[in-house]
């Protein structure tokens, strides 16, 4: 058995569209149930990557000891976005900020950390692109500009520095690529959380990891380009 958890935003959360399951409700319906257990989704919405340290590392563990009849446990992190937000907003407005692109990479190394010395091992994810249509498009190529230097940090070091599963990258799919993608109704609500049809791209990502971690491997699973067969 392998056990999984979810941690990190509200993109792996309910969150704006509570009727729709979140995409790991959607990969636990297409996983081998034998073979898997303990799907817990401990996101948060609104969570920063500093948040989910603190929460990781409280006495009551979002990542408790793992069940000694589990062969493995993994947790999915997907993390980032309301750090990059707040910071770039801030940044721009001229208000001073304790965040840092700096501080984003060194929770997320340390989350890491801590989830090794519990037994768990750690499947992390990069972010979508997304723009809230109320902010100016200064902050929106802000938050952009930002979010594509950390995943291309997560690509260089999820395994020499992170000690990682594998990698995830979300933003290799043509349909979170970009802002431009990132305004398509069909998998987006709002221009950063995802619709249903969206939340099924990430399980199926997601899934496709999982299904390498258990065979023993160290997966970098990738998207679909535009035009390989999906809208």
């Amino acid at each position: 058995m392998i056990q999984t958890r979810f941690d990190g935003d509200s993109i792996s959360t309910r969150w704006a569209d509570e009727a729709a399951p979140a995409y790991g409700e959607l990969l636990r319906v297409q996983l081998p149930p034998a073979d898997w257990s303990d799907f817990t989704i401990v996101a948060v919405p609104g969570q920063r990557s500093d948040e989910m340290l603190a929460r990781a590392r409280a006495a009551d563990s979002t990542l408790p000891l793992p069940d000694p009849a589990s062969a493995r446990a993994v947790v999915v992190m997907l993390v980032g976005s309301n750090d990059l937000g707040q910071l770039v907003y801030a940044r721009n407005a001229g208000i001073e900020t304790p965040l840092s692109e700096a501080g984003l990479r060194s929770a997320v190394r340390d989350y890491c950390a801590c989830a090794r010395s519990r037994g768990w091992t750690v499947l992390p994810c990069t972010i979508i692109a997304g723009h809230n249509p109320g902010r100016s498009r200064t902050d929106i190529d802000g938050v952009d500009a930002a979010r594509q230097a950390y995943n291309t940090w997560l690509e260089a070091y999820w395994d020499t520095d992170l000690g990682a599963a594998g990698l995830v990258r979300f933003d290799t799919d043509h349909r979170f690529a970009t802002i431009a993608a990132s305004c398509d109704e069909r998998y987006y609500i709002d221009g950063v959380h995802l619709r249903e049809p969206g939340r099924a791209v990430l399980a199926a990502m997601v899934g496709s990891a999982l299904l390498d971690i258990a065979s023993g491997l160290k997966p970098v699973v990738m998207g679909r380009r535009a035009g390989a067969g999906e809208a």
